[in-house]
């Protein structure tokens, strides 16, 4: 439906806010069949790259607050920490960087960085002496793959308008 629209489409249709529901929904539509117990791995494959397929064709046509955008980004990042062998966060970036519009890719990241800054704040709460940066910084340290350290520390340095040098240095020099 969604390639059909896309590909007939000569003029801007005019009920755009449907248009892109469509999306969302068939994302979420996808996502909880991930979820339903039954499913072999080549059908859990199959739902996976339909997901990444539309994904990459979603261009957003109207403001990001108007769609429910943020909690569908919040059941994609928890389920492809709780089953990376079937979604993946890089290959979910990957597909949106193609974008015109970097909107979905910003807002994915946010969530994303959300995310992981809950996990920090959760894990390290018994170390009440520590700011929210520095429980932040050893989170990032504790975590195992180093891609994803490298790329949440980015994104960190980032949303506090820091250098990532200046972060390393003062960050050497807490601990």
């Amino acid at each position: 439906m969604i390639t059909s629209i896309c590909d007939s489409a000569q003029s801007p249709p005019k009920n755009q806010k449907s248009l892109q529901m469509v999306y969302v929904n068939a994302v979420n539509t996808l996502l909880d069949s991930l979820t339903a117990d039954g499913l072999d791995d080549n059908k859990n494959k199959n739902n996976s790259d339909k997901i990444y397929e539309i994904l990459s064709m979603f261009e957003l046509k109207i403001a990001l607050s108007q769609l429910p955008v943020r909690q569908m980004y919040s059941k994609l990042i928890e389920h492809a920490q709780n089953h990376p062998d079937v979604l993946c966060k890089r290959r979910i970036v990957s597909v949106m960087i193609g974008h015109k519009d970097l909107q979905l890719l910003e807002e994915f990241c946010k969530v994303d960085y959300d995310f992981e800054t809950n996990n920090a704040v959760e894990t390290y709460q018994a170390c009440a002496e520590l700011s929210e940066e520095q429980r932040w910084l050893l989170h990032l340290s504790s975590l195992g793959e180093v891609t994803i350290r490298w790329k949440m520390f980015l994104v960190f340095t980032i949303k506090m308008k820091r250098h990532v040098l200046e972060v390393i240095l003062v960050s050497c020099l807490y601990y």
